[in-house]
């Protein structure tokens, strides 16, 4: 053999014996993070239209403190919850930085677009005067901030867009991709283990 075909033949085969290797296979990621991903996104988003249909139902203003915070400790625990879950039950606790990193942003984009495309048919289909309290509430709040007649009705235009069904489910995939991004950031500095 020539010394080209020696050093091809040797790195081929050192590969080989590693890639057979258990303790080399083991630190290696095994679980995919789309599986993951859709998983969690599923279960984060029936989470976050159960909250969003019980509060339209129970009249629960979701400007109120209790509502917010609640969403917030769904997200942040949520990501909190499914870094920490892919890292110790599906990935035999190791994780990379931007495995932890991509497995919530997918995440995110997922949980988002389910919610959002959920929310925009339960407005749509169910809930069609849920547009109209928003615009309520939007026009309340000009007024207790002393805005005049005049400024509220040239500002109904921009209020009708934020508070279409359309919009509101377009933020909800926007806000869901950045903070569970973020979040995951967050948590996967703290908690990765890619030894």
């Amino acid at each position: 053999m020539s010394g080209h075909f020696k050093l091809i033949f040797l790195i081929t085969f050192d590969t080989m014996i590693l890639d057979s290797n258990p303790d080399n296979l083991s630190a290696q990621p095994q679980a995919p993070i789309g599986k993951a991903a859709l998983q969690y996104g599923f279960i984060l988003s029936m989470i976050s239209l159960l909250i969003f249909i019980t509060s339209y139902y129970f009249k629960i203003d979701q400007n109120s403190a209790i509502y917010k915070s609640l969403n917030w400790i769904l997200s942040i625990g949520g990501v909190i919850w499914f870094v920490w879950h892919y890292k110790t039950k599906m990935n035999l606790n190791r994780l990379r930085f931007g495995q932890g990193v991509g497995l919530s942003a997918l995440t995110g984009l997922i949980a988002g677009s389910l919610t959002g495309l959920f929310i925009y048919i339960f407005i749509t289909q169910f809930a069609p005067d849920y547009t109209d309290q928003l615009i309520e509430v939007a026009i309340r709040e000009m007024r207790n901030q002393g805005q005049s007649d005049a400024i509220i009705k040239q500002s109904m235009e921009m209020v009708k867009v934020f508070c279409s069904p359309g919009f509101i489910g377009s933020m909800m995939v926007i806000g869901a991709l950045i903070v569970y991004t973020v979040v995951g950031l967050i948590t996967t500095a703290i908690i990765k283990n890619d030894r």
